[in-house]
């Protein structure tokens, strides 16, 4: 299979997969619609509203599959519109849905930037790049640990979004080919892979829309998987130190993990 291709067996396979993943989704908000039909759902009960928010999710989570998977599939050049916004900002949104996901899964949340990135780019595209990360460490990370989203500069200036989760590794010789969505279906078919792989797989087409870079690295003693988005020093407007140089968006009281886990 070439870089930039899928051949007619990956492209069924992929479709499959993606069918496969969006049924929990769906069943989900179907229930949901079903009670509130029936007359059995009372929003403003604080379990109920729970519910609707998880719904909420599961319905962004499968139009953003449906979205990779459409420009996966044509592996279109992807439009792009620059504008300047305030990335923690952006951050602080993603996470405050993300959040809510971890707390039913009890895994622990962490953001962490030591400034504040006024940036001119495409915030949409970057949004993408971001959510992908975060589901596919979702994806690796079980009942009791922990996800990073991290912000940092290197010593080029450039601008490093690194997400990391506590896991599996990536067997080395897969980890500069991980982006292609051929390996990661090869991976999972072993099962050392979870998931269809097209948000890794648009990430690489963002990124490159964008002129930057994604990466993906062994954490130390292979405890876990780093993936990162580099962008261009010339993309930041702006950076400032952060009043609060860490944040946590969700942590799990950990008597109570563990008694859930």
């Amino acid at each position: 299979m070439s870089d930039q291709s899928l051949n007619e067996n990956d492209v069924k396979l992929l479709v499959n997969m993606v069918i496969h993943d969006l049924e929990k989704p769906l069943k989900v908000i179907a229930r949901v619609l079903e009670r509130i039909q029936n007359e059995t759902f009372d929003i403003h009960n604080p379990q109920h509203a729970k519910i609707v928010s998880s719904s909420l999710c599961s319905v962004k989570r499968s139009e953003s599959m449906l979205n990779d998977l459409n420009d996966v599939l044509l592996m279109r050049s992807l439009p792009v519109h620059k504008k300047p916004f305030d990335l923690n900002e952006l951050i602080e949104n993603i996470g405050n849905q993300f959040q809510i996901i971890c707390k039913e899964e009890h895994i622990r949340f962490f953001y962490h930037s030591a400034e504040t990135y006024t940036l001119n780019s495409d915030p949409e595209l970057i949004q993408r790049i971001i959510e992908n990360y975060l589901q596919n460490a979702l994806n690796h990370t079980v009942a009791g640990g922990e996800i990073r989203l991290e912000l940092s500069a290197n010593d080029a200036g450039d601008l490093l979004i690194q997400v990391k989760n506590h896991g599996g590794a990536i067997p080395a010789q897969y980890l500069d080919q991980i982006f292609q969505p051929g390996i990661q279906l090869n991976l999972r078919s072993q099962r050392k892979f979870k998931g269809h792989g097209l948000g890794l797989a648009f990430c690489r087409l963002a990124a490159g829309a964008l002129g930057a870079t994604v990466a993906a690295e062994n954490l130390q003693g292979n405890s876990g998987v780093s993936f990162s988005l580099k962008l261009n020093s010339s993309d930041i407007i702006n950076n400032i130190p952060s009043d609060n140089e860490f944040v946590t968006l969700y942590h799990m009281n950990a008597n109570k993990r563990s008694a859930h886990s």
